[in-house]
């Protein structure tokens, strides 16, 4: 990813000089709002309606930092590392709420599945360097269960982070399966070179890509050193229905969000198929919810049906937010002019 004003030092250092101001007032205003209402506990234990407000302002907040970025500076080293900066701060600020509030430290796991759906597409569609997209994948990777382990779990969402590794694995067997079939994450207003050589798409591998990922190897194994694997060891052939039923669930969300972001067609339609598969993947939770409820009671100690039934009809919330807040990030790409596209292969061109 280079710097559209690489060869410019002017533009460069306008460019420096305007993402030092917008990484700087943005976030700090952002911080600013969070501090003086959501970060006093009380505030999110009192009422339910103060936990909606809160996860909607997260999804404005982050949809406001992803536009942003993409708009003023594309997906360029700039804009990215705005992105980066503004989706840990709100992981920050999420985690601190999170300690106030059962509901909130279940909800608060949304923000991790929209992370892992967004991560994943642009690791397989995008059409950045091979070498690139898997050294940022490692990093972003570390980050993300950094975020997971620290978050407050208590004994009903313990095994939170395995549907949401789940998801992502079935999100990937799709993504592999669109970029087989020939679609690629895109900018539009890039109309391909025929004069290019179909050799950039090859990958090989030489030394520099060896340095690249061994630079970003330490991070991901340092976080993965620190997971608890007991919760793992714990999971019993009951608990392989409902991990399969949610992670199927969130990544039809996580499809159904992308294509509404990034797709083509009518707007009505992409709108209209998100909402019904939000509506959908809900109610098949909530009755899968209250048959467990019936069959082994509030408190069940299999790890899968006791976070099932914690959350009871909180799951078409759940899944709402998955859905915003993946779209939040994915405006991003939007921003900087990107597509989830099928470019038509050239003459003799095999895609």
């Amino acid at each position: 990813m280079q710097l559209d004003g690489a060869t410019h030092p002017d533009r460069v250092g306008d460019d420096v000089r305007r993402f030092a101001l917008v990484a700087l007032t943005l976030p700090t205003a952002i911080a600013a709002i969070d501090h003086l209402t959501w970060m006093n506990w009380s505030i999110l234990a009192s009422y339910e309606t103060r936990q909606q407000i809160f996860f909607l302002w997260m999804v404005a907040k982050t949809a406001l930092l992803a536009w942003c970025a993409g708009r003023m500076f594309g997906a360029t080293l700039y804009g990215w590392l705005l992105l980066g900066w503004g989706i840990a701060l709100i992981d920050v600020n999420t985690f601190r709420a999170s300690l106030g509030s059962d509901d909130v430290a279940g909800l608060a796991y949304t923000s991790l599945s929209a992370q892992l759906g967004f991560l994943v597409l642009w690791s397989i569609l995008a059409t950045t360097a091979a070498a690139w997209r898997i050294a940022a994948g490692m990093v972003a990777t570390a980050g993300i269960i950094f975020h997971a382990t620290s978050l407050y779990s208590g004994w009903s969402f313990e095994s939170m982070p395995v549907t949401q590794a789940l998801a992502a694995v079935v999100v990937a067997i799709l993504c592999i399966s669109l970029r087989l079939a020939g679609f690629r994450l895109q900018r539009i207003a890039d109309a391909p070179d025929p004069s290019e050589s179909k050799q950039r798409e090859v990958f090989q591998f030489g030394i520099k890509h060896m340095l690249i990922w061994t630079t970003a190897l330490p991070p991901l194994l340092l976080v993965m050193k620190g997971i608890d694997w007991f919760v793992y060891r714990r999971l019993g052939y009951v608990d392989l229905f409902p991990a399969a039923l949610i992670s199927v669930c969130t990544a039809l969300i996580t499809l159904a969000t992308i294509w509404l972001v990034l797709g083509q067609g009518n707007v009505i339609l992409r709108i209209a198929f998100a909402t019904s598969a939000i509506l959908v993947a809900g109610l098949t939770m909530y009755a899968q919810s209250s048959s467990y409820l019936l069959v082994y009671g509030p408190w069940p100690n299999q790890p899968m049906i006791r976070m099932t039934v914690t959350l009871g009809n909180l799951w078409s919330v759940w899944f709402a937010l998955v859905s915003g807040l993946l779209a939040a990030m994915l405006l991003f790409l939007r921003a900087a002019g990107y597509r989830l596209v099928r470019p038509k292969p050239r003459r003799g061109e095999v895609v």
